[in-house]
C-alpha cells in the first residue's frame, strides 16, 4: 500500500473532506483552464491567419503567372492552327501549277473563323484575296505597316506572325499569320496569309474565366495592344517592364511596379516563342498582399474583442450552456447548406470544364483534321493509280471525315445545354436532335405533353442520364437510328432510349459485370442518385435502355 493510501485509510471523514478543494477553487480552476485554452487558441489562430495571408499572397502571384501563361497558350494554339491551315493550302496543286484563278476559288471555299480571310501575294503586291472577286484591283504590300524582319524570317523560317496592322481591302485591324512558298532557286515566290482580327482575338480570350481585379493585356512586338485595357498599360508604362525570371522559380516572370499615380500593381509577363507577342496579367498590389497587413490590424482589434469575449464566456460558464441541442442542430443545418453549395459548385466547375474541352476540340483539333483532309486531297491527286496508293488515300480520307464527324458529335455531348433549366420537353428535344444531326442518325422522339418544367436538381439529373446514354450509343453502338420516349405515369417518369446498333449488352447482368463498361456504371450511378431504376436489354436488333424515376411533387417547379 502506498503512503497516500495509508493516509486516506487512517483519516476520518472530516479530515478527508478538508483535503477536497472548495467549490469556488474548483470553479476558478475551470475558468483559468478555459481562459488559458482560449488564449492559446487566439495566439494559434493569429499565427495561422498570418501564415494563411502570406500564403494567399503567394498563391495570387502564382495565379497571375498562370493566367498570363494560359492566355498565351490560347493565342499560340490559334496561331498554330492558322499555320497548319496555310501549310495545307500551300500544297494545293492549283497553286503549284500556277492556276491562280482556281486557287482563288479554293481559298473562298476554305472554312476560316468569322471575320478572317485568306490572301495570296507575291513579294510586291496581293494577287488573290478571298474577300474579293478574282481579278479585282488589289493593293501593293507597301501600303501595310512595315513589319520587322518580315522577308528575312519568311526566307529562313518560312513562317511569320505580324503585329496589329490595318487591312485596306477588308477595312479591319488584324494580326496576320504568313507562310512562304519558295521557287526552285529558294527565293520567295508566293506569300500565303491568314488574318486574326481583333474581334477573333477577343473571342479567344473570352474563354478565360473572369477573376475579379485581374486584367490580362496582350501586346505585339511593337507594343501595340492586341487585347486588354490600353489605358491601364499606358498608366503603368510598358517601357519599364524589364522582367527577369523570378527567384521563386515560377514558370513566368513577375514584379511589382507603380503607375503614374503611385499605385502599385503586381504584373506577370509571359512572352510567346511562336508569335513574339507578350502577355501581361495585372492585379493591384493591395489585392495580392494587402490582406496580410490588414490582418495585422485586425489582430489588434480582435484582442480587444477577445477580452470582451472571454468575459462573456465566463458569464456563460457561470450560468450554464443553454439549449445545446438547438445550437448543434443549427451547426448541422449550416454544414448541410455548405455541403449543398459545394456540390453545386463542383457541378458548375465540371460543366465549365466540359464546355472548355468541347470548345477547344472544335476550334483546334477539328481545324487540324480539316488540314489533314486537304493534305490527303493533294496526295490523292499526286499518287499514281497503278500503284494502288490512291485507294489507301481514299480510305484515309473516309477515316478522317469519320473522325471529324465523331469529334463534332462528342464535343456537342460534352457542351452543356444553353437552357438546361428550361422546359424539359424542349431541352430533351434540342439535346437529342442536336446529337443525331451531328452523328448523322435518324431520330424519333415521343415526349408526354404533361411533362413541363422540373426542379433544377431533378432535371439536371435526368439530362445527365440522357447525355450518358447518347454518349454510349455514339461510342459503341454503331447505330443508324435512335428513338426516345419520355412518359409520365401516375407517380413516376418512364424514359426509354433505343437504337438499331450492334447490341450485345444487358444490365443488370445476373451478378456478372464482365460486359458492363464505365459508361453503364456512370449511368447507373446517376439514376440511383435520383432514386430511380435502370435496365438495359439486348433486343437482337439493337439495345433498349429503360429508366424509371419516382416523381414526387417536389420535382415540379412552380
Amino acid at each position: 500500500m502506498t503512503a497516500s493510501s495509508r493516509i486516506f485509510a487512517e483519516a476520518d471523514v472530516s479530515a478527508s473532506h478538508s483535503l477536497m478543494p472548495k467549490s469556488g477553487v474548483l470553479r476558478r480552476r475551470v475558468y483559468l483552464g478555459v481562459a488559458a485554452g482560449a488564449v492559446f487558441a487566439f495566439i494559434s489562430a493569429s499565427l495561422v491567419g498570418a501564415y494563411s495571408a502570406k500564403l494567399e499572397a503567394r498563391n495570387k502571384i502564382v495565379q497571375l503567372v498562370a493566367r498570363a501563361n494560359d492566355a498565351m497558350q490560347l493565342l499560340d494554339r490559334e496561331v498554330e492552327a492558322s499555320r497548319a491551315l496555310l501549310l495545307g493550302l500551300a500544297s494545293s496543286p492549283s497553286l503549284l501549277d500556277g492556276d491562280i484563278r482556281e486557287f482563288h476559288a479554293q481559298m473562298k471555299r476554305t472554312q476560316v473563323p468569322t471575320g478572317s480571310h485568306l490572301v495570296l501575294s507575291d513579294v510586291e503586291r496581293q494577287i488573290a484575296n478571298s474577300n474579293t472577286r478574282f481579278g479585282a484591283d488589289l493593293p501593293s504590300l507597301t501600303v501595310y505597316k512595315p513589319q520587322p524582319d518580315f522577308y528575312e524570317k519568311l526566307r529562313s523560317a518560312g513562317f511569320y506572325v505580324s503585329g496589329i496592322i490595318y487591312g485596306p481591302v477588308a477595312q479591319i485591324r488584324a494580326a496576320t499569320v504568313s507562310v512562304s512558298i519558295l521557287d526552285d532557286s529558294s527565293d520567295i515566290e508566293y506569300i500565303l496569309t491568314s488574318s486574326l482580327t481583333v474581334d477573333r482575338l477577343d473571342k479567344i480570350m473570352s474563354q478565360l474565366a473572369q477573376i475579379s481585379g485581374l486584367d490580362v493585356i496582350v501586346v505585339d512586338h511593337d507594343d501595340n495592344i492586341l487585347f486588354g485595357d490600353d489605358n491601364l498599360l499606358d498608366s503603368i508604362g510598358i517601357d519599364g517592364l524589364n522582367f527577369e525570371l523570378s527567384a521563386d522559380g515560377y514558370f513566368g516572370r513577375f514584379k511589382y511596379i507603380s503607375d503614374n499615380d503611385g499605385e502599385y500593381f503586381g504584373v506577370a509577363n509571359v512572352p510567346s516563342s511562336v508569335s513574339m507577342w507578350n502577355t501581361y496579367a495585372i492585379m493591384p498590389r493591395d489585392m495580392i498582399d494587402g490582406s496580410f497587413y490588414k490582418f495585422l490590424n485586425l489582430i489588434f482589434f480582435s484582442f480587444l474583442f477577445f477580452s470582451i469575449f472571454c468575459f462573456f464566456i465566463y458569464r456563460l460558464l457561470k450560468r450554464g450552456i443553454e439549449n445545446p441541442i438547438e445550437d448543434m442542430e443549427t451547426i448541422v443545418q449550416t454544414s448541410q447548406k455548405s455541403i449543398d453549395a459545394l456540390r453545386t459548385g463542383i457541378t458548375d466547375v465540371r460543366q465549365e470544364e466540359h464546355r472548355r474541352i468541347a470548345q477547344e476540340l472544335h476550334d483546334t483539333t477539328a481545324q487540324h483534321l480539316v488540314a489533314a483532309d486537304l493534305y490527303l486531297g493533294v496526295l490523292e491527286r499526286n499518287v499514281p493509280s497503278r500503284t494502288g496508293g490512291d485507294e489507301v488515300v481514299r480510305e484515309l480520307q473516309v477515316l478522317v471525315k469519320r473522325a471529324l464527324r465523331e469529334l463534332r458529335s462528342f464535343s456537342f455531348l460534352l457542351r452543356p445545354m444553353l437552357d438546361s433549366a428550361g422546359d424539359m420537353r424542349e431541352v430533351l428535344k434540342d439535346l437529342c436532335e442536336g446529337y443525331c444531326e451531328r452523328a448523322e442518325l435518324d431520330c424519333s422522339m415521343e415526349i408526354d405533353a404533361s411533362i413541363g418544367r422540373l426542379s433544377p436538381e431533378f432535371q439536371a439529373g435526368v439530362l445527365k442520364v440522357v447525355r450518358e446514354a447518347l454518349t454510349n450509343i455514339h461510342r459503341h453502338a454503331a447505330a443508324h437510328r435512335v428513338a426516345m420516349s419520355f412518359r409520365r405515369h401516375v407517380d413516376c417518369l418512364y424514359l426509354q432510349i433505343s437504337d438499331d446498333g450492334r447490341g450485345g449488352i444487358s444490365f443488370p447482368s445476373g451478378g456478372s459485370s464482365a460486359r458492363v463498361g464505365l459508361g453503364v456504371v456512370g449511368m447507373e450511378q446517376s439514376v440511383r442518385s435520383l432514386n430511380g431504376t435502370l435496365a438495359i436489354s439486348d433486343t437482337k436488333t439493337g439495345t433498349l435502355i429503360s429508366v424509371w424515376f419516382p416523381f414526387p411533387d417536389s420535382a415540379v417547379r412552380a
